[in-house]
């Protein structure tokens, strides 16, 4: 039943890759793997890519930093995006103008892909289900490679020459934009909020990018939900596959999850293997796994819906409830999630600065079980941020404004606090928090933004802030 993975011969053929990231340059890879001619191009100048170009040129690829030239395209069979270059730009619209496929890192790797496929999307969360699923398996006796858009590529998995039982892969707004063939037997939307409104239309567009993690599956394949997210809801009215929903309708859904304080019930659905399994041949019901959270590292409610998804998704891809509880129970929180950072002078440091959206704010305040001194601001991705006010009134009493969005921030959630300050950098935004926490507290970062007005990462910002606000105090 295994999709059908065609792409025309590669061998001698051109083939343009439009970013130099890690992505772009494991395209290069593959293309120059299967014969083709690559040419490179990225918006960021040559000072910035010293070591791409130098990566690129060893492979004897055509490069063209500090734009997306149009002559590349002359020529071409082929245009390959990174997941940072928006399938929008006019470059790639003057691609599809040539006749020039476009397709993305992601779409080209999925047709040299032999692993069946677990794929994780949603606005929040992502990762920790990614690496959860991954656990999960591996406690089973699983090989598993967990990847996608964080961590390796699939391109380099598919040039390791690696094999797997399972592919456990992150797949993001834009990689779904660009992808054609990508077909998960089991899909996860965790949730679908706000989000990078500054490369869609709208919220509805964004929505619908998400909802194509299921355009390809079929009756064989399953599709794991948020049941009480209207839009999941609506992403898969209509598809083939059957569905499973944590927070599920017991009168109307026999499969699923329910979660009820520490306690999850999983009535969890079974794959029937490739390559034997008829595309028309249902998953079938198996019998009900009840699971104690209380030991978990995970916190908060966001964290249990995580943990559902995951467990859906594992227990249906031949996963063991030993395995599953084994995962949840030992695993480690990622960094720059919730991250604890430390105490100083009895107030607790959180680093969330992977919460680059206003509903993972909302989670990460919802976490702390104790008064927060809330840090925010970066550069803005179109999201609006007064949706944000009854969640931090109550449990908020100081919110530290920063980064390009920070005016923005104060004047729209100042009056639902008791303090607002603003802060020139994360050096000011620590010493200002740490004035305003009183012992008993917590000092969140939850940036609610990209990084990209102060740093190169959401990753080097949490860093930063580890440092700054841990260098008095201990780990």
């Amino acid at each position: 039943m295994r999709t059908e993975k065609t792409l025309l011969p590669l061998k001698g053929k051109t083939a343009v890759v439009a970013g130099m990231g890690r992505s772009g340059i494991a395209a290069a890879r593959l293309l120059k793997r299967e014969g083709a001619d690559v040419r490179a191009t990225d918006a960021r100048t040559a000072e910035a890519l010293i070591k791409p170009l130098q990566t690129l040129t060893d492979l004897g690829c055509e490069t063209a930093p500090g734009g997306h030239p149009e002559h590349l395209l002359d020529g071409a069979d082929l245009l390959v995006l990174s997941p940072g270059v928006p399938h929008t730009i006019p470059f790639c619209c003057r691609a599809g103008e040539k006749g020039v496929p476009v397709i993305g890192e992601m779409d080209l790797a999925w047709r040299f892909l032999s692993a069946p496929a677990i794929g994780v999307t949603g606005s929040n969360g992502k990762t920790t289900t990614v690496e959860l699923i991954a656990e999960m398996l591996r406690a089973a006796g699983k090989s598993v490679f967990a990847g996608g858009n964080i961590g390796t590529p699939l391109s380099e998995f598919i040039l390791s020459g690696q094999k797997a039982d399972w592919a456990v892969v992150e797949i993001s707004s834009f990689q779904l934009d660009t992808a054609h063939i990508v077909h998960p037997r089991i899909a996860v939307l965790l949730n679908i909020t706000e989000d990078h409104l500054d490369r869609y239309p709208g919220f509805d567009a964004y929505a619908a990018s998400k909802a194509r993690i299921f355009r390809r599956q079929t009756p064989a394949d399953l599709a794991v939900i948020n049941g009480r997210d209207p839009r999941c809801r609506a992403a898969v009215q209509g598809i083939a596959s059957r569905v499973a929903a944590f927070d599920r309708d017991p009168e109307t859904e026999s499969c699923g999850a329910d979660l009820a304080g520490n306690r999850l019930i999983l009535r969890p659905v079974v794959l029937y293997p490739e390559p034997s399994c008829p595309a028309d041949m249902h998953p079938a019901e198996a019998e009900p796994v009840e699971l104690d959270l209380s030991r978990s590292p995970l916190a908060g409610r966001h964290n249990r819906e995580n943990i559902a998804a995951a467990a859906l998704a594992a227990l249906a891809a031949g996963g063991t409830p030993e395995g599953v509880r084994s995962a949840i129970d030992g695993y480690t929180c990622a960094p720059h999630r919730i991250q604890p950072a430390g105490e100083v002078d009895g107030v607790r440091y959180f680093n969330d600065s992977k919460g680059t959206n206003p509903d993972a704010v909302s989670r990460a305040v919802a976490a702390m079980d104790r008064p927060v001194v809330l840090i925010m601001g970066g550069r803005g991705k179109g999201n609006a941020f007064d949706g944000l006010a009854p969640v931090l009134s109550g449990r908020v009493h100081t919110l530290v404004a920063m980064g390009e969005t920070g005016p923005e921030i104060a004047a729209v959630l100042g009056p639902a606090v008791e303090t607002v300050v603003r802060a020139t950098d994360m050096a000011d935004a620590v010493a200002k928090a740490r004035s305003h926490a009183r012992a008993g507290d917590a000092v969140l970062l939850s940036p609610g933004c990209a990084s990209f007005d102060l740093y190169a990462s959401y990753a080097a910002r949490g860093e930063d802030f580890i440092r700054l606000s841990v260098k008095k105090g201990t780990p």
